[in-house]
Parts: structure tokens; C-alpha cells; sequence
């Protein structure tokens, strides 16, 4: 056996031992032969409990040859796995197999699988898939605007820094408020949408320093839903051909925090909602809402929304 063979071997090895912490995954060890009783060597071996309750035994085979395995190396494993009594088999393969010897797999109820080590998967080389991410955008207006412009607040930046009470500001407590209402609108979310539904803060304050100074600020948390394409590549981990799972690691979308979402993602109309497939996750961005807020109303009268 070469050493690229045995450390192939010991590859597959390393990575089935992750996948169930409570098996016991021997390598390269020799079990019983059905027939004559006398040991024969195998790649591994897992002994485990489905359900953590009913105990089935594994046999995996290695095969890290240049060319596909084809039907004849499914029937001689096959084999194997009748004489060593395993439960079931699964057969790794450095570079893949024929459609006839994935076809003849499945007939024994066997499972074919590829090891992939910082290379991308041939089958499939790439999954498209959508991925939604979404973030609330707030806005907010401000009653009596004479009120205010009488004791001389004219700009926003000048009637967040008001203290409300003791401790806090007025860009305090929004902001305490915006994080508070944007987790509480999430966890909210209807069943039938995945899209959490945008959300109204009314809250009434006056000046800690001046009590004569009331006003009512209205704030609403805007949600912005955004679809991105994404092509993941496949690249540590096993990819099985029968039932087309892959366990491992693999290249996700890319979010930019400073200009979000990023490129390649678009925004979608919230009408367009009902549309979005069924079972899927949304990725919901909590912001700096303190930046936000100081790049939102830098500047800006209390005239402008």
C-alpha cells in the first residue's frame, strides 16, 4: 500500500470519528470472518447506537484509486460487508464512481461517498443556492416642531443630546428602545412568513433640565429584506451520493457590515413576501443602531423624516 493510500485512509478515518462523538470508530482493525472464523483486516470500523439505543455495526472501505470505481468494486464490497456481518457499508472513493456502480451501491442499500481536502466537489462542483438576509432601517419624526424651534432645537443632533431623565439622553433611550423592539419583531414573526413585520415606538419625553420642554418622538423600524445568489463551493468533508448530503465545511455569503448588505445580494419588495420559498432561514442583521442613528440624522432639521 502506497502512502498516499494509508494516509487516505487515515483522512477518512479522522473525519468519520467527528461526525458521532459517541461511536467508537476503529481503524485499520481485523474483524471475524462470517465464514472461516479467521480475522481479516478492514480500513474502520464504527460501532454505534441509533437512536443512542439500537446498536449497528459499519463497515468502511477506502479506495484511493486514480480511476471511478465501477460495479465490480461495489460487488466485491458488497461481499465484504456480508462476511464481516456489518450492518451496512460505505465506501469512500478518492476519485468518485461510474453511474452503474452508483446504481449497483444502491441496490445493496450501500453508500457511496467522496473525501474532499481543500478541493472543490466534482459532483455537484458548485450548489446555487438563495440566501436572504434581512435588517431594519428606523425613521423618525418629531411633535411639536414650534415647541422645539421656540427653545432653539432646530437639528436632530441637538435633540438627541437632550437628557430625558437623570442618567440617559434622548439617543439613549431610543436607542435601548430600537434594540429592544427590533428583537421583540423577529421573535414575533408570522409562521406562514418568515419576514418579521416592521414595528411603530411612540414615546413621550421632556427635558430632564428643562420639565417645560415636552415632546413626542414616533420612531419606525423599516425592515429591509435582501436576496443574494450565492455559489458554494464544496471543500472539507464528505459528500454521499446516495441521499446527496454533504457534512463538512463550505464557502457562505459574504456580509458587509459597513456598506450592507454587500455585493451581489438585491433588495426584495416586501410585497413580494409571499413568494419566498417555504422552510427557509433569513439571516437578520442586528446594526450598530447607535451609528446608524448619528449617520441618519447628522445634520438634519427636524423637518425631514
Amino acid at each position: 500500500m502506497t502512502k498516499k493510500s494509508k494516509q487516505f485512509e487515515k483522512d477518512v478515518w479522522a473525519f468519520v470519528k467527528k461526525l458521532d462523538k459517541s461511536a467508537e470508530v476503529l481503524f485499520d482493525c481485523k474483524i471475524p470472518d462470517k465464514d472461516t472464523g479467521s480475522p481479516r483486516q478492514v480500513d474502520a470500523w464504527i460501532n454505534a447506537k441509533i437512536g443512542k439505543h439500537f446498536p449497528i455495526s459499519i463497515l468502511v472501505s477506502c479506495k484511493n484509486h486514480k480511476r471511478k470505481l465501477n460495479i465490480t468494486h461495489i460487488e466485491s464490497f458488497a461481499a465484504e460487508v456480508r462476511s464481516t456481518k456489518a450492518s451496512t457499508g460505505v465506501i469512500y472513493s478518492s476519485s468518485g464512481f461510474t453511474r452503474p456502480a452508483l446504481k449497483k451501491a444502491t441496490s445493496y442499500g450501500l453508500s457511496c461517498c467522496r473525501l474532499f481536502r481543500d478541493e472543490p466537489a466534482e459532483i455537484p462542483q458548485q450548489l446555487i443556492v438563495w440566501a436572504y438576509c434581512c435588517i431594519p432601517m428606523p425613521r423618525m419624526r418629531v411633535e411639536p416642531l414650534q415647541a422645539l424651534k421656540k427653545k432653539g432645537i432646530i437639528y436632530w443632533n441637538d435633540l438627541l443630546k437632550i437628557k430625558v431623565n437623570k442618567n440617559q439622553t434622548l439617543s439613549d433611550c431610543v436607542i435601548e428602545r430600537l434594540y429592544q423592539d427590533e428583537k421583540k419583531a423577529f421573535s414575533q414573526c408570522p409562521k406562514d412568513k418568515p419576514f418579521p413585520k416592521d414595528w411603530t415606538i411612540y414615546g413621550n419625553f421632556c427635558s430632564y433640565n428643562d420639565p417645560s420642554l415636552k415632546f413626542t418622538i414616533n420612531i419606525q423600524g423599516i425592515w429591509k429584506l435582501f436576496r443574494g445568489r450565492v455559489e458554494t463551493h464544496l471543500l472539507k468533508g464528505s459528500y454521499c451520493f446516495k441521499n446527496e448530503s454533504f457534512r463538512g465545511s463550505m464557502t457562505s455569503p459574504i456580509i458587509d457590515l459597513v456598506n450592507f448588505p454587500g455585493p451581489g445580494w438585491e433588495e426584495i419588495d416586501k410585497e413580494s413576501n409571499y413568494a419566498l420559498p417555504k422552510n427557509i432561514s433569513i439571516l437578520s442583521i442586528t446594526p450598530n443602531f447607535e451609528q446608524m442613528l448619528l449617520n441618519t440624522v447628522k445634520n438634519k432639521k427636524l423637518l425631514l423624516k
